[in-house]
């Protein structure tokens, strides 16, 4: 598995530009192993938060954090567990009124915080785009509670990661959103 600095790098500037406030990694995945492969892609999640904690970070307020005192986040695979989505259930923006979404992706994206009030033109548009053959897609959704680093989003609204692979482009998307 390979991390593919480009499109990592990029893609999280036009995020935070539109203030989406959700982390994609993205990997190519030339031996694909199903279960084995995503629990390393979700892994690879932690372990790239790591690198970046090894560079001094910037912090607006004098409160201190959980996450500024752990030198290293943990990671215990034994705690880990996955289910299995349809693209269906992963991309569905459906919801009864006054109910949570099917989706813990829609509601990631549409209740992530209060500087970004999701539209769901640019819901559909985005994952259009990163997802172009969404049939064929294998999408697990992991657990939150095997890694410290998911601490703050289980404190609060929730904490969430997926793993998509697309078995046509080799390729590996990581999906990490907290709700504070």
């Amino acid at each position: 598995m390979k991390l593919l600095d480009g499109e990592t790098y990029r893609f999280p500037l036009t995020m935070m530009e539109n203030n989406i406030p959700i982390l994609f990694l993205f990997f190519h995945e030339k031996d694909y192993e199903e279960d084995s492969s995503h629990q390393q892609a979700a892994i690879q999640l932690v372990k790239f938060a790591n690198q970046k904690k090894r560079y001094p970070m910037i912090t607006w307020n004098k409160q201190e954090h959980l996450d500024n005192r752990i030198q290293e986040y943990t990671i215990n695979p034994t705690l880990m567990t996955a289910r299995r989505l349809s693209h269906e259930v992963f991309f569905s923006i459906s919801r009864k009124p006054k109910q949570p979404f099917l989706s813990n992706y829609a509601y990631a994206f549409f209740q992530m915080s209060s500087y970004y009030l999701g539209k769901v033109d640019h819901f559909i548009q985005m994952n259009d785009i990163l997802f172009p053959d969404k049939e064929q897609l294998i999408i697990y959704e992991w657990n939150n509670t095997w890694s410290d680093y998911f601490h703050y989003g289980r404190q609060h609204r929730g904490a969430f990661i997926w793993t998509i692979y697309d078995p046509k482009r080799n390729k590996f998307t990581v999906i990490n959103a907290s709700i504070l």
